[in-house]
């Protein structure tokens, strides 16, 4: 079942609290303590964390910081800044095809999804609080400071992770009113568990959602498991 995480939980917790390893590449590591020694905070967030807890290699590194694109940029020898919603590429002296470019990206506000895919518009904010409430799923929304080995989880995600529960954060039905995609996000390649995999036709099914909801899903589903 999808439902949203309503209550507090305890926010910030360490490595050593929780009795796990993290193995962090060092690319990753000198980016993350670049923006530290600069006055920023850094922070690795979404898929990469959830994946680190659950014992799987991540495919790409994301970090989110307080730090302005322009900012950003002019921390690192080369990078890119291709977009609206705030993301620089740094391109790296990694072999590793998944560390060659990894990506930075503000905390953020974002506006309406008028599209149902893409935010109108974001506006960068100096709260990480602010970054981890837009997220889509509570697992999805937990943060690792690398340098202090601190997550940062104000929404449940890492009990969510041992339950092999999938909720949004927030309200389910607004977070899947602006990205109609979140609904097939749900069951990324069977990360979780096998049973999960019924959850998509169980939830188009419901009269929550329109078929224009579900239509918007459908034809974007190859993308999700190609």
């Amino acid at each position: 079942m999808i439902r949203a995480r309503s209550h507090k939980y305890n926010a910030r917790v360490t490595i050593a609290q929780m009795n796990v390893s993290l193995i962090v590449p060092q690319e990753v590591k000198n980016l993350s303590q670049t923006l530290k020694k600069a006055g920023f905070g850094a922070y690795l967030v979404g898929g990469c964390v959830r994946d680190l807890l659950i014992e799987r290699e991540p495919k790409d590194w994301d970090i989110t910081t307080n730090a302005t694109p322009e900012e950003i940029q002019k921390l690192f020898k080369e990078t890119f800044y291709e977009n609206k919603y705030g993301t620089v590429g740094v391109v790296t002296e990694s072999a590793d095809p998944r560390l060659k470019v990894i990506e930075i990206t503000p905390y953020r506000i974002e506006g309406k999804y008028s599209n149902r895919r893409h935010p109108d518009e974001v506006h960068f904010s100096d709260k990480l609080s602010n970054d981890l409430k837009r997220r889509d799923f509570t697992i999805n929304a937990i943060a690792y400071d690398v340098e202090d080995d601190t997550f940062v989880d104000e929404h449940g995600g890492r009990e969510d992770l041992a339950r092999k529960i999938i909720k949004t954060v927030g309200v389910p039905h607004e977070r899947f009113e602006e990205d109609a995609l979140r609904m097939l996000r749900a069951v990324p390649r069977n990360w979780i568990s096998p049973s999960i995999h019924k959850l998509p036709r169980a939830l188009l099914r419901t009269r929550r959602f329109s078929s224009r909801y579900r239509k918007s899903a459908f034809a974007m589903s190859s993308s999700v498991f190609c």
